[in-house]
């Protein structure tokens, strides 16, 4: 069949109607812990180097361990992410076991890249007139207390511009 660790693209992998992904749109709800998006993140980068089929990879391989490989890879097909397992008998640490063989899913990608670009959001710096707004908006007596400074600025720009208008008509001293 294939040598162990040997990927090739679309070898085995049954065509069909394809499935829907867990993906959502919205990556707040999906939850990875580190080893999950560790292994998402070597699928979606061998998924983009054109390997959809796996076969024979080692444990170490994908980012997993002998204890977590079945739970980790067991998530990711319930969530679609893979797909068409193969189960062979043999040393899982090997390649061999549970999950011997899969099809990974373009779902895998996109998930990985959004996970990414919401992480790379969270730690970009905001600037300093969105940092006062959203402070503003969370605050129960900034927000009141900056609109009522804004109100009493342009009360006492128009009363300043009132009293001019006056002294200059000659009405006033």
């Amino acid at each position: 069949m294939s040598e162990p660790g040997l990927i090739r693209r679309g070898f085995l992998c049954p065509v069909g109607r394809p499935r829907l992904a867990a993906y959502r749109g919205n990556v707040m709800d999906l939850n990875f812990n580190e080893a999950e998006f560790a292994c998402l993140k070597k699928l979606a980068d061998l998924f983009e180097r054109g390997h959809d089929f796996c076969s024979g990879m080692k444990t170490e391989e994908i980012g997993l361990t002998k204890q977590n490989r079945y739970a980790v890879l067991r998530m990711l097909e319930q969530h679609q992410y893979i797909r068409d397992p193969i189960h062979t008998a043999g040393n899982p640490s090997g390649g061999g076991g549970h999950y011997s063989s899969f099809c990974i899913n373009a779902s895998t990608v996109q998930t990985v890249r959004v996970i990414e670009e919401a992480a790379r959001k969270k730690t970009e710096r905001k600037d300093f007139v969105d940092q006062v707004k959203e402070a503003a908006r969370k605050h129960p007596i900034l927000g009141p207390l900056i609109l009522i400074v804004v109100v009493l600025g342009g009360v006492v720009t128009v009363l300043n511009q009132f009293i001019s208008l006056l002294k200059n008509l000659g009405w006033i001293q």
